[in-house]
């Protein structure tokens, strides 16, 4: 692989967000297991992942000039009070950011990787998963806002938006 694809790694930080904060979190637009209608059955907090820019790329100069990239992720931290926001946000970031007293992060990146279905003899479905050779060697904080409020009460939601980096390079 010459060129880094951005599908694994957004689909992997989805997924980590999601099992290291045990709430939902949405790739690009809200999460689908949310209750509907919101209000007035508000649900908890959630969070949105937003693909921003590739930023940097590089690599072995002749080679592969393109293997390796600082990808930028928005994560929007939702909640329907100003404490359930907060909470989000903190949470988001001590997954992406908290590291062990050995300097490791507390929460391992998943290996990108892909599921490849395919059919057998027309009743039989394999699923093979496929990884990219790719692996985020690196995360840090970009950058980050106050709190937004949409909305009038009593249907009032409040946004935390922080940027994170994500240095990938060949596994």
């Amino acid at each position: 692989m010459t060129v880094l694809d951005r599908r694994p790694v957004a689909s992997a930080l989805v997924a980590m967000l999601a099992a290291s904060t045990a709430k939902p979190c949405g790739d690009n637009r809200v999460p689908p297991d949310l209750p509907q209608p919101m209000p007035p059955n508000k649900p908890g907090p959630y969070t949105v992942v937003h693909d921003i820019d590739t930023g940097d790329m590089w690599g072995a100069f002749l080679v592969a000039p393109d293997a390796c990239a600082d990808l930028v992720y928005q994560v929007d931290s939702v909640g329907y009070s100003p404490e359930q926001c907060r909470w989000m946000a903190d949470a988001s970031r001590r997954t992406l950011l908290a590291r062990s007293a050995s300097g490791a992060f507390q929460v391992a990146f998943p290996e990108p990787a892909y599921d490849e279905t395919t059919a057998y003899e027309a009743t039989t479905r394999y699923v093979t998963e496929h990884f990219y050779g790719i692996k985020v060697a690196d995360r840090a904080f970009d950058s980050g806002g106050g709190m937004e409020t949409e909305g009038k009460r009593p249907n009032e939601v409040f946004t935390i938006s922080e940027r994170y980096v994500l240095r990938v390079v060949p596994a």
